[in-house]
């Protein structure tokens, strides 16, 4: 009796060191998996996926510290961590316990993260402030350029350049010790400077970025800087540097899945310098890279610079059908995010919390089988309804498809039958006008004298026009353009006040798509006269050289 009664002493006690050990070699992998998460991401996650139950092998600070590594090196690893929700429980722990204020500001930052990549940016801006403080109370000037940099992202993304260009000045003086660091930040710096319309500040950081890059010969960000930098260079007008830096780019890329996406910025850039051919050559890659891509965002894209050039061509019927198929992948994207509902987040969420309870309870309790059982009728239950919002989902929004397909054929139709009236109605006055000035030039040249031409003259009018004379038929046709219409002319006069007189018949009848010609003939000016005014038209409303005047006026009116 006394040696069974010492061998169960025994076994209690070698399986107490035995779990000793194994709490010290999993703690012994968080600290180096954490050691590890700057230089090498890769190997840091696998060390701490070794720790296979740290809740249990781990005390309450050290499962606290667990989760929020876990959090950021699956973001450093560029995992998604949408669904990581646990972070918040740490963020919570860490707000109780602000000893540490490195890992306070790492908690409250990664949980901002999570936030963020679930579009809850006003929550997300809120956790990033309160990780500053923390930051600096650390002195870690990684911890703080990383806080101000991302913070700078996400007011950039909601358009407070201002704002974010500030944040973005803070990452770079932290990041002195960082080369790679820095050089994204000075080209956050740049890019900022470029939206807020300072071209020379922007080229200055972008420079300094591009540099910096090239320095430490990191082809990644010697890609990204020279891409920031053609695209400055094109807001600039210098479609020469502009694709210098864009070839440079590609020079260093090495992800074969962005070519579709340097296609596009070539195709937009020659068409933008007025290289037609060049602009053809991208164009037709980019109809096979339509077939090959699978990012719905950039083939929105493409396809939307498709339409424009189809209908610069003239091509209507292929520029309605690339915009027809640019429709369809928007709704899709569109679905896509209404799939990610609060609800699914919630159900993941609440799964891990029962997931957790479940393996607490299950080393002192013996009726687990009856939990699990519970759990499954409860996942069942909340599955049945998820489905069920699922399907109500997305019935309402197959009708809101339908009527918006409804108001687009409505709308296209309505438009169609407005612009067939107007050209109908200003042909008829046009026609007229150019068989009066016929009817003119031949009078003259029988050579009958002034004064019998001008009976004639004045006779031919009151037939025709009742009271008008030939000087007021400029205005008969800009009355028949008011009718066809309504508000389109003093919208016009009132958008463009720097346009004299002639302009702004000049932009009239190109927007009603009378040739230069036929406007030569109403203005009573040479064809060279008016192609001249044209261009002067052009830069004064900012459109480039051989831009479609009627689609800029369009797109100001709307």
């Amino acid at each position: 009796m006394r040696s069974q009664f010492l061998f169960f002493i025994f076994l209690f006690s070698l399986s107490l060191i035995s779990s000793c050990g194994q709490k010290r070699k999993d703690l012994n992998f968080l600290e180096k998996a954490y050691s590890k998460a700057e230089s090498n991401p890769v190997d840091a996650l696998k060390l701490l996926d070794s720790i296979v139950d740290p809740e249990k092998s781990l005390n309450r600070s050290q499962y606290m510290r667990y989760l929020v590594v876990n959090t950021l090196l699956k973001h450093r690893n560029y995992l998604d961590i949408e669904n990581d929700t646990l972070i918040f429980i740490a963020a919570d722990f860490y707000k109780k316990n602000q000893k540490n204020a490195e890992q306070v500001a790492l908690a409250y930052f990664y949980a901002g993260t999570v936030l963020r990549q679930q579009k809850k940016y006003d929550l997300a801006m809120q956790y990033f402030k309160n990780a500053e403080p923390f930051a600096q109370k650390s002195s870690n000037n990684e911890i703080i350029g990383l806080v101000e940099y991302n913070s700078g992202d996400l007011l950039a993304e909601q358009g407070s350049y201002e704002k974010a260009l500030i944040k973005y000045s803070l990452s770079s003086h932290h990041y002195h010790n960082s080369p790679e660091k820095k050089a994204y930040s000075l080209s956050s710096i740049g890019r900022m400077y470029l939206l807020l319309n300072y071209p020379d500040s922007a080229f200055l950081y972008f420079n300094e970025s591009l540099q910096l890059a090239e320095k430490i010969k990191n082809n990644t960000l010697l890609r990204h800087v020279a891409e920031s930098l053609s695209v400055a260079y094109e807001q600039a007008n210098n479609y020469r540097e502009s694709y210098k830096y864009l070839r440079y780019s590609l020079s260093h890329n090495t992800d074969s899945k962005r070519s579709s996406r340097y296609n596009l910025n070539f195709a937009l850039l020659f068409k933008k310098w007025g290289l037609g051919d060049s602009t053809k050559y991208y164009a037709g890659k980019l109809k096979k890279d339509l077939n090959t891509t699978d990012d719905k965002y950039l083939k929105a894209s493409i396809l939307n610079f498709m339409t424009n050039y189809e209908k610069s061509n003239k091509n209507i019927s292929a520029a309605f059908n690339y915009q027809t198929q640019r429709i369809a992948i928007i709704m899709e994207i569109m679905k896509e995010r209404e799939n990610q509902s609060v609800f699914k987040i919630e159900q993941k969420y609440n799964y891990e919390q029962i997931r957790k309870e479940y393996y607490k309870s299950l080393s002192t309790r013996q009726g687990f089988i009856i939990i699990l059982l519970c759990c499954c009728i409860t996942v069942g239950v909340l599955f049945l309804i998820y489905r069920a919002k699922q399907k109500s989902i997305q019935s309402k929004i197959s009708n809101k498809i339908a009527t918006l397909t409804g108001m687009k054929d409505d709308l296209e139709s309505l438009v169609q039958k407005k612009q067939t009236d107007l050209r109908r109605e200003i042909l008829w006055r046009f026609d007229i006008t150019k068989k009066f000035l016929k009817l003119n030039n031949e009078i003259k040249r029988l050579g009958k004298s002034h004064t019998d031409s001008g009976i004639l003259l004045k006779q031919f009018n009151a037939i025709v026009y009742g009271n008008y004379s030939q000087d007021e038929q400029w205005e008969i046709i800009h009355q028949a353009f008011k009718q066809a219409r309504p508000g389109y002319s003093q919208k016009i006069k009132t958008l463009f006040p720097e346009l004299n007189d002639t302009e702004f018949r000049i932009a009239i009848l190109t927007y009603a798509e009378f040739s230069i010609k036929e406007i030569a003939i109403i203005l009573k000016q040479s064809p060279n006269t008016v192609q001249t005014r044209r261009t002067s038209l052009r830069k004064k409303l900012g459109i480039e050289n051989g831009g479609d005047i009627a689609f800029f006026i369009d797109q100001s009116l709307d």
